[in-house]
């Protein structure tokens, strides 16, 4: 009851047995309800008590799971939902180390990560190791092949570009002059996005300050695509659309910005190799334009921010000045494609652990075809030995 009492600002800082509840569920109920602006919403205050006290209840029962089971390590997926931040977090007060897993890039493979969720797709430490390694010609033809499957949405779980799709830019989209700016966005509140701004308080305000960069550049063109997905996954059509927050913040847009929705077919690989100058939030875009050879200014937490081959950025003044510069001498800002094409190679190829015995015909529903115990047994799968190998470690170093 006496959660009823607290305003929904209240909300996020309520406490359960030495457990920020609140904070816990803030991630989880921003991606339930589809949307990262929670104010104006008028389920956030209803839905974010039912989490609360659902959690309380969940919390109840992982202590006593806990102390009966007494793990080394607790494997869980992303860490950052519902259930699993929660048990995430009520390992790390009893000491118990955490290993998340994530599916991969490519079908059929898992990311794996000891540590904190936040950094899931965080391949730094591996990433010291094969900074300086040039890629082999095999490797350097895998990772083409790839990148041009990925162009066609083959080998990947996010197939946008499919037969059919205008593959050119549309009539009246070549800048007349100057130089073009393509700006790609995020879901608002995919998990990928929510806790990792940086330079800005939200992608709202980000894509605001690239609008009125653009208003006050006339001589240059700005192309904003809108992310598919939004619109693209069925069941999870996101309820904060970014096209009519432009139009509301910006009644009369600039003549030089030219808004792609997210129904429209436009591939954005075309946008990529027309692009003079690349703006991205923590898409795998800025990888890919970095790929591309063009530039590309990062303004959140991504885990190909300061890696060596993007513009990174850390306030509003420093993403406005970072843009002047680019725009002025793209050539200087050019991204090392070598490093890029070494770190796309390890983030595709290297880190990801093959997953098998599992089949996902459809994505979130996964059925294992393992037959007998000892199809597990070490020596006989690398992939099944890499993964044993994580947890561990994990284990040990507790």
């Amino acid at each position: 009851p006496e959660l009823d009492e607290l305003s929904f600002g209240e909300l996020v800082d309520v406490a359960w047995h030495d457990l920020r509840l609140g904070e816990l569920v803030d991630i989880p109920l921003r991606w339930f309800l589809m949307r990262s602006g929670l104010d104006d919403e008028p389920l956030a205050p209803l839905t974010a008590r039912r989490f609360l006290r659902s959690a309380r209840r969940v919390v109840a029962g992982l202590e006593r799971a806990f102390d009966r089971v007494r793990p080394d390590v607790l494997v869980v997926l992303n860490g950052l939902f519902f259930f699993e931040g929660i048990a995430s977090a009520m390992a790390a007060q009893r000491g118990i180390p955490v290993v998340g897993y994530e599916r991969g890039f490519i079908p059929g493979t898992l990311l794996v990560h000891h540590g904190d969720p936040d950094c899931l797709l965080d391949v730094s430490d591996e990433w010291d190791a094969w900074r300086p390694v040039p890629l082999t010609s095999e490797q350097e033809t895998e990772l083409d092949t790839y990148l041009d499957d990925r162009k066609m949405g083959r080998r990947t779980m996010d197939m946008y570009w499919k037969r059919g799709t205008r593959y050119e830019l549309g009539d009246g989209q070549e800048p007349p002059s100057g130089r073009l700016v393509t700006l790609f966005t995020n879901l608002t509140w995919d998990s990928a996005v929510l806790g990792q701004e940086v330079a800005f308080a939200s992608i709202h305000e980000w894509l605001a300050s690239a609008v009125a960069w653009a208003d006050t550049h006339p001589e240059h063109r700005l192309v904003i695509r809108i992310h598919p997905a939004e619109v693209k996954l069925p069941g999870k059509q996101t309820r904060e659309p970014l096209a009519p927050f432009i139009r509301a913040r910006f009644p009369t847009l600039p003549a030089n910005v030219t808004v792609l929705e997210p129904t429209d077919p436009t591939s954005s690989y075309v946008l990529m190799e027309a692009a003079d100058v690349g703006l991205v939030f923590t898409s795998t875009v800025g990888l890919e334009l970095a790929l591309h050879d063009v530039p590309v200014i990062v303004a959140g937490q991504t885990h190909y921010r300061g890696k060596g081959f993007t513009v990174d950025v850390s306030s509003p003044a420093d993403f406005e000045s970072a843009l002047d510069g680019v725009i002025a001498d793209p050539g200087r800002a050019s991204p090392n494609r070598d490093l890029a094409r070494r770190y796309a190679y390890l983030f595709f190829f290297r880190a990801p652990i093959g997953a098998p015995y599992v089949e996902e015909h459809v994505p979130g529903l996964a059925r294992i075809t393992i037959d007998d115990l000892g199809q597990l047994a070490p020596v006989r799968l690398p992939d099944v030995d890499r993964i044993c190998d994580q947890i561990l470690s994990a284990a040990s170093s507790s």
